[in-house]
């Protein structure tokens, strides 16, 4: 969390000052982010935060949830009949996602801060032309919560003979997927261009590379509230695509 607003810091200020205006709190389960957020403790979250950032709220979920069809083979083994546990157990990772959404809104409107959500993507392939970035979280109140989304990610352009391919690997992209609530469906094309624009002087990089073709377009990108099996993920982590994940996308 971030104590003090960027306009009142003193440009004289040591980093080790200006890291003092940050509090860490690690939840190291689900039930621990829950319980910080949904029943916070005294004091907590402190005055003046200007700034809440949860890192990888999609972390834990994997661990408490099963896929789809993991639950229906339990349920099948355990001999579940009872329509409405079956209705409550299949929606159950829905209804946690919704409160956690809600009291996060909460705290954002209550306490005047911004909070910024990091949340992960995997690759669905199952009923889509091709592989397809997902948010990790996402659907039904989640997405009546985010106000804007940036999803940050790795591509693989063409690559010259002459390009190593650790090289073509360091390109990463960021795309608005959403925002003011609202979302985009040509990326940054259809934001407002009603304020001037302003001309960003280009600097001078050691290395430039060829703008390639990229495998997957902002179009691409859905958001699905079933996120589908396990097993219907491509396997980002076999093998040599495994670098490809370290761009989470953002949720703000």
């Amino acid at each position: 969390m971030l104590m003090q607003n960027r306009d009142t810091a003193k440009s004289s200020d040591t980093p080790e000052q200006l890291m003092g205006n940050l509090i860490y709190f690690r939840a190291q389960s689900l039930p621990h982010l829950l319980a910080l957020l949904l029943h916070p403790p005294q004091g907590f979250p402190p005055e003046n935060t200007k700034l809440l950032v949860v890192d990888s709220v999609s972390g834990p979920f994997p661990s408490y949830f099963l896929s789809p069809s993991e639950l229906k083979s339990r349920l099948a083994q355990a001999k579940i009949t009872d329509k409405s546990q079956i209705h409550w157990l299949m929606n159950r990772r829905w209804n946690v996602t919704s409160e956690l959404a809600n009291q996060l809104m909460k705290l954002a409107a209550s306490r005047r801060m911004a909070v910024l959500i990091i949340n992960q993507t995997h690759t669905k392939i199952k009923g889509l032309p091709r592989a397809t970035l997902s948010p990790l979280l996402a659907g039904g109140a989640w997405e009546n919560t985010v106000h804007t989304r940036i999803v940050l990610y790795r591509d693989l352009p063409a690559v010259d003979e002459e390009e190593s391919e650790m090289a073509s690997r360091s390109l990463r992209y960021a795309e608005v997927l959403k925002r003011d609530g609202k979302a985009l469906t040509d990326s940054l094309r259809g934001t407002d261009t009603t304020q001037p624009s302003r001309t960003v002087p280009q600097q001078p990089v050691e290395e430039t590379f060829p703008a390639g073709g990229r495998k997957r377009k902002v179009d691409e990108i859905a958001d699905s509230q079933d996120e589908g099996d396990s097993d219907e993920d491509f396997g980002w982590v076999d093998g040599d695509d495994a670098g490809l994940v370290e761009g989470p996308a953002d949720d703000l």
